[in-house]
This record gives structure tokens, C-alpha cells and sequence, in this order.
């Protein structure tokens, strides 16, 4: 209860951080699901490829665009912020890699609903990540 509480009240209080987060995250998305239809179903690479690439493009806008508006984390150095990130994208990309492994091979759906699944798992285990660790004010 007391947790619950606490978390509505940094709900309340963050939102205009949650709503840049959020938006940061739906053009990280769009570049996601854009990059990997463009390597997927035009260069026809396979899916395990394209969704490799496409993740990689997606988390370099990600990284930037929330070190820069959501966090105004800007100036603070760099480089102790991408270690925390890499820390965190290696445990999504191996998230990432399973659910849609599982959605395309056991549940037998696209590939695009095995991105759009990882990414809403996603989602919120970042934005704390984030805000707490990875562009804590100094």
C-alpha cells in the first residue's frame, strides 16, 4: 500500500518526465519498427537480423534524445552514463531477442508483434532504470 502510494506520487509529480520519456520512446519505437520493416521485408535479411540492426538504431535515438530533453542530463560527462545504458540494453536486447523469438516461434505471429510485445515489456523497467540510474542528477 504504502509503495503504491509512493509511486502514484512520483507519477504525479514526474509527469512532464514521463511524458517526454514516452514520447522520446514512441519515435525510439517508430525508428524500431521502421528500420526493421525496411531490412526485413525490403533487403529481406533475416528477422533475427533486422530486429538486431533495428534495435540498435532505435536505443542510439533513445539514449540521446532522453539524455538530452526527457533528463537534461546533457551536461554531465558522457561516458559514465553509456556504461549504465550498455547495462541496460544488454539486459533488454537479451528481453528483446526472447520475446520475439518466443512470439514468432512458439506462438507462431509475426515478427512485428514480437517487437511491439519486447517493447511494451520494456517500457517501464527503462524509464526507471533511467530516471534513477542512469541520468540520476549528480
Amino acid at each position: 500500500m504504502i509503495l503504491t502510494q509512493a509511486f502514484l506520487k512520483h507519477l504525479k509529480e514526474q509527469k512532464r518526465s514521463i511524458a517526454l520519456f514516452l514520447s522520446v520512446g514512441t519515435l525510439a519505437a517508430l525508428v524500431n519498427l521502421g528500420s526493421f520493416s525496411f531490412f526485413w521485408k525490403f533487403l529481406h535479411l533475416d528477422y533475427k537480423i533486422a530486429v538486431s540492426i533495428a534495435y540498435i538504431l532505435s536505443v542510439l535515438v533513445h539514449f540521446f534524445a532522453n539524455r538530452q530533453f526527457t533528463f537534461k542530463a546533457h551536461t554531465t560527462e558522457v561516458r559514465h552514463q553509456l556504461q549504465r545504458y550498455i547495462v541496460m540494453l544488454g539486459t533488454n536486447y537479451l528481453f528483446t531477442l526472447l520475446i520475439v523469438f518466443f512470439v514468432v516461434e512458439i506462438l507462431a505471429f509475426s515478427p512485428y508483434a514480437g517487437i511491439v510485445c519486447a517493447i511494451g515489456f520494456n517500457v517501464t523497467i527503462n524509464y526507471m532504470m533511467s530516471r534513477f540510474w542512469i541520468f540520476q542528477p549528480s
